[in-house]
């Protein structure tokens, strides 16, 4: 398969430290197939095991594969017989001995360490290409990978923010236990697209914080550094979420949203029913204690 070669060349890569443009890899290949096409040639295809041989013998340029290929023809013209004896196993030897180098077990270990998904994935898939097959076990690490992508959304990080005491900086509540919350205000952080599938986690989580607080607070702050996409089911959602919270008397605002939320909203109409927008989460606290500096002074 054409990844199983170009994954090979970047595992080489790294080990060898240079890069390897895999666009330029996959235009490559593309061209030469349509090529062999037009012409009534043979499909072109990438080799594993022959850039770990060609890394073993030393290979440093494309030039090994111009000497590869005379090779192999004066072998098919003249050196047959040499070989017409050889078992196949000798073959599977040199492809087992070359292939044995493509084994890092010490990134396995630091993989176990940072991802658990990722290092399970690289055991299914070791076991099915051994097992079942290189197709059957591509096959099913990519779906995993997509299955992955699609569920990190799902259940996103989420988090209250509070003031680290000294500083006008902001953090998880859950990080710094002695971080200062505002009495009044809510600030919280949602970490990923706002989408079908995650939108109600904002929606609850939100109505929790609103529920639990005591005294009701009299603001909600979003920060929405993350939220760089909202679908219009999300976008259904939060406006409900924004009508519930004026419905208690509470105001609903953002910080730090990216382009791409401020125009859905705008084009939605939300933006008017959004009590403000701020470009940090210390421009809103700040505009939330002057609110009350002005509230406090015409009474």
């Amino acid at each position: 398969m054409y990844t199983d070669s170009i994954l090979t060349e970047q595992s080489l890569a790294t080990e060898k430290d240079y890069e390897i443009d895999v666009d330029q890899e996959f235009y490559a290949l593309g061209a030469a197939n349509v090529g062999a096409g037009l012409m009534g040639g043979f499909p072109v295809n990438g080799s594993q095991s022959r850039s770990a041989v060609n890394d073993e013998a030393g290979a440093k340029t494309q030039a090994a594969n111009l000497v590869t290929a005379v090779l192999v023809v004066l072998t098919l013209l003249f050196l047959t017989p040499l070989f017409e004896t050889l078992p196949q196993a000798a073959l599977a030897g040199v492809l087992l001995v070359a292939a044995a180098g493509l084994v890092d077990l010490s990134a396995i270990r630091r993989v176990r360490v940072l991802d658990r998904f990722d290092f399970w994935l690289i055991l299914i898939t070791a076991a099915l290409v051994v097992g079942v097959g290189v197709l059957t076990g591509i096959l099913v690490a990519v779906f995993l990978s997509l299955l992955d992508a699609a569920l990190k959304p799902y259940k996103p990080h989420t988090a209250v923010v509070a003031r680290v005491p000294g500083t006008e900086r902001f953090r998880d509540v859950d990080t710094l236990p002695n971080a200062e919350e505002i009495p009044g205000l809510i600030i919280y952080r949602f970490d990923a697209p706002l989408y079908f599938a995650n939108a109600d986690v904002l929606v609850d989580e939100i109505t929790a914080l609103v529920d639990e607080s005591d005294p009701p607070p009299e603001e909600v702050l979003v920060s929405a550094e993350a939220i760089t996409d909202i679908d219009s089911t999300a976008h259904e959602t939060l406006h409900e979420l924004v009508d519930d919270l004026h419905e208690r008397g509470i105001r609903f605002t953002v910080a730090g949203a990216k382009a791409p939320f401020v125009e859905t909203v705008e084009r939605s109409g939300l933006r008017e029913e959004i009590d403000a927008f701020y470009l940090e989460v210390d421009r809103g606290v700040a505009a939330f204690y002057n609110r009350l500096d002005s509230e406090d002074s015409t009474e």
